[in-house]
């Protein structure tokens, strides 16, 4: 047994567990809350006056000679950790603290899913498509994502409760593969439904309904105010170009034509530079480019050209994210996920800003082409 309830002050423990899990329940109805993977992780480990260490060391010996000694989900050491948790609680005959660590061993499976499948959320689009799920979804059904995990949380209690008070391997290993599944069904078909309305643009604002222009050309805001109606339609665009994928190929044609940067290095490129890992970087580029302009048209005519190298030939900048510095930066971040830093340290320093060139055009034509189509 890995938890010693003769060392620790179990009621404590029991509390803690029980304001977590509650708060963090709570906090679900919230358009795109995520709770951290460690959740109370630390405060339990204080609390039971083990060490990081010592889980894992457990942890390597829990399955004995079962085939889940292998297995990557079923030695999660968080996950085995909150097991030990409940079995302890049972024995000692404390439901609360049980099905208190029942529910947040749910809620982390949920952050866990939901950070794989909607890793960069959208609030209106989450809030919209809660509103409009269909009537047989769980989520739905039970009139909350909170709702959904306390049910889910509830029928698990029932169902493996003997087999967590008894330490049944076998029952065990089935939980944890149940608990999972369960969880997954709901969250996978909730990112779908989410980005089709995604794709759809419902619950965000397209960009003719974020920018309008005067009489004069200018562009002026309509409705919410302008930094948050950017930051929509950004993310919007960011969502069809990381999700889908839905990129105009020949911007890259075009960005190669106004650099002469070599096939190879275009190739290096464009392997990571519409994961989801890509996505922030990204988002800074096009926050730092937009604001640059102060007409639909300076878009869309030759003063786009003008300002991309007025801004790619600042030298240094006291803001603190600026055009240039994020182009630098994404362009790093690029060559390290293709292992090529080597190779572009012995670059020619010339060489080395085509490439960055390449990228900032790359990027603010995808925004360009988007805008004046």
């Amino acid at each position: 047994m890995l938890i010693n309830p003769e060392n620790i002050n179990v009621r404590e423990l029991e509390r803690t567990v029980l304001k977590i899990s509650g708060n963090e329940l709570s906090k679900l109805s919230e358009p795109c809350y995520y709770p951290s993977l460690k959740i109370g992780f630390y405060e339990f480990l204080d609390q039971t006056k083990l060490s990081e260490n010592e889980v894992k060391q457990y942890v390597k010996t829990y399955w004995g000679n079962m085939p889940e000694r292998s297995w990557k989900l079923h030695n999660d050491i968080i996950s085995i950790f909150m097991i030990e948790m409940m079995k302890m609680f049972l024995i000692l005959k404390r439901e609360i603290g049980f099905q208190s660590t029942m529910l947040l061993y749910m809620i982390r499976i949920y952050t866990n899913l939901m950070n794989k499948q909607i890793k960069f959320c959208n609030k209106d689009v989450f809030k919209y498509t809660l509103e409009h799920l269909n009537k047989t979804h769980l989520f739905h059904r039970e009139g909350s994502i909170s709702n959904a995990i306390y049910y889910m949380a509830n029928l698990l209690v029932k169902k493996y409760k003997n087999d967590i008070l008894k330490d049944n391997k076998k029952g065990i290993s089935k939980f944890i593969t149940e608990s999972r599944h369960r969880i997954s069904q709901s969250v996978k078909s909730f990112a779908e439904t989410y980005y089709q309305f995604h794709k759809e643009g419902k619950g965000a604002s397209e960009l003719s309904d974020t920018y309008t222009t005067d009489e004069e050309g200018s562009i002026v805001q309509t409705g919410t105010p302008e930094a948050s109606k950017l930051s929509i339609f950004i993310d919007k665009l960011l969502g069809d170009i990381i999700a889908y994928r839905s990129v105009d190929e020949s911007v890259f044609a075009e960005a190669k034509k106004l650099t002469g940067v070599p096939d190879e290095w275009i190739k290096i490129l464009r392997e990571h530079m519409f994961e989801v890992g890509s996505r922030e970087y990204i988002k800074h580029i096009f926050l730092t480019f937009l604001p640059k302009f102060t007409t639909v048209s300076d878009m869309c005519s030759k003063r786009y050209y003008d300002i991309v190298k007025e801004l790619m030939f600042i030298k240094r900048s006291t803001e603190l994210m600026y055009f240039k510095k994020e182009v630098i930066t994404f362009t790093l971040y690029l060559i390290k996920m293709a292992e090529k830093e080597a190779e572009f340290r012995r670059l020619p320093s010339a060489q080395q800003y085509k490439i960055y060139y390449f990228i900032a055009y790359s990027i603010t034509l995808i925004l360009r082409k988007r805008i004046c189509r």
